[in-house]
């Protein structure tokens, strides 16, 4: 099932991988996803897991999961806008299954993935609610959907963001805990 993506986002998100897709992913961006990720590993570690990668780009979220076991058959799904991306990954991470789709029209059956997880995208789409109903769509009931948005650049919600992570890294795991509590429902 082939789905007709819009054109103006393939190509930009395309630019961007052209440039990124030779370069190493840093240490850093690791460790963060690996953090991201920290409940689903915790809760699925050794068993079979079926988790699905919304706007996987350069697959950060599979380099950090090479750490972790998961049990056989478990199945993880990368999908992007961009072909270029998809295909830039393919000899990385080849025991990712990687789907080049778009978001807002996932191609996936109701209920069918453990772990949801899109990373920074659906503040870049064209239709965010859409996309975020895709996500929940998918995702098995009592299962995890993780989401973290980054506000767009240059603005003032984005320089609030990076106040609040500086913060964060100040304030440690107990003070990130009460301003996550805090921005979330904002």
């Amino acid at each position: 099932m082939e789905n007709k993506k819009p054109v103006s986002l393939s190509r930009d998100f395309d630019e961007h991988w052209s440039v990124f897709s030779t370069v190493a992913i840093p240490r850093k961006k690791i460790e963060e996803a690996d953090s991201f990720l920290g409940p689903a590993i915790n809760i699925y570690r050794d068993k079979k897991v079926f988790l699905l990668d919304a706007g996987c780009g350069n697959c950060v979220h599979a380099e950090a999961l090479k750490n972790h076991s998961f049990s056989d058959g478990s199945l993880f799904v990368g999908l992007d806008i961009s072909l270029l991306g998809i295909r830039s990954v393919k000899r990385r991470i080849p025991d990712w299954f990687l789907v080049n789709a778009d978001i807002a029209k996932l191609p996936f059956v109701d209920n069918g993935f453990d772990i949801v997880l899109s990373f920074g995208v659906l503040g870049y789409v064209d239709d965010p609610k859409r996309s975020f109903n895709e996500l929940c769509r998918v995702v098995k009931r009592g299962g995890l959907l993780g989401i973290w948005l980054s506000p767009r650049k240059k603005s003032i919600a984005r320089n609030i963001f990076n106040a609040a992570r500086m913060l964060c890294k100040l304030t440690g795991s107990r003070g990130t805990r009460i301003i996550a509590n805090f921005i979330v429902p904002l």
